[in-house]
Order: structure tokens, then C-alpha cells, then sequence
């Protein structure tokens, strides 16, 4: 089974975006730390080309522990644009990787938390689902 992490597409359906803040902002430190069920055992992940700004997604044994959970991050090293009609703020690139899961895998938790510094402020998101094969 192919297992695929994919940020790309367009607001408010898809990708991910900065609220609230002002076109003066100053956008960085971008990561994403996928959790996924350590059932399915430590994954290797291939990134997209179009995803060139983000770090190839890996295990990270820094990343906070969640029992029942192996931990892989990515990092943005591309900019951040302001949509002055949306007021929002969007990355130049977005993330997509993919890895192949056991066959014998009929579901996946994950936990996906997304990190942004803003004017020095680090802000947070987390999302969980069990995801199953379509």
C-alpha cells in the first residue's frame, strides 16, 4: 500500500496557509511532524519534485514522544507570500511525499502537527485520523 502526504492543492480545501497575521509579518521556521502508528514499523519517504522546499520527510528522534507513534519531520526552506485579497499568508511550495506501507495494513493512525514562527511566536496545529486503503 502507498502511503501518500500531500499538502498540495488550493485554499480552503488543501495546503496550508498563515491567518491572522499582517503583510508586515515575518514568516519562518516552518515544519510539519507526521505521527504514524509504529505498527506499520519506521518508513522511508520519497519527496516529490515539486516539494524541492521541503526537507525529504524523516524519522526525527527529537521530536516529542507519542506512545504508539513514530515521529517523521519535514522543514520549509522556501518563502512565504501575503495574498493581500485572501489576507493570508501561503508558502511557495508545498509538501508531498510518499512511502510504501505492509500490505497487511487495513488501517493507519496518524497525527500530523504543523509548526510556524511568526514575529518570533511559534504557533501550533494537530490533526489525527485512522486512515484506510480506498
Amino acid at each position: 500500500m502507498t502511503y501518500t502526504i500531500n499538502g498540495q492543492g488550493n485554499y480552503p480545501d488543501r495546503g496550508l496557509w498563515v491567518s491572522n497575521a499582517p503583510a508586515s509579518a515575518t514568516i519562518s521556521a516552518t515544519k510539519v511532524t507526521q505521527y504514524i502508528s509504529d505498527t506499520v514499523g519506521q518508513l522511508t519517504f520519497q519527496r516529490d519534485r515539486t516539494s524541492s522546499q521541503w526537507s525529504t520527510l524523516a524519522y526525527d528522534s527529537t521530536a516529542p514522544v507519542r506512545n504508539g507513534y513514530i515521529a517523521y519531520t519535514t522543514t520549509f526552506s522556501g518563502t512565504w507570500q501575503y495574498d493581500t485579497d485572501k489576507k493570508l499568508w501561503f508558502p511557495s511550495a508545498l509538501p508531498y511525499f510518499t512511502t510504501t506501507v505492509n500490505n497487511k495494513c487495513i488501517s493507519l493512525k496518524v497525527i500530523t502537527a504543523r509548526f510556524v514562527t511568526v514575529n518570533g511566536t511559534v504557533y501550533s496545529f494537530e490533526r489525527s485520523a485512522t486512515l484506510r486503503p480506498a
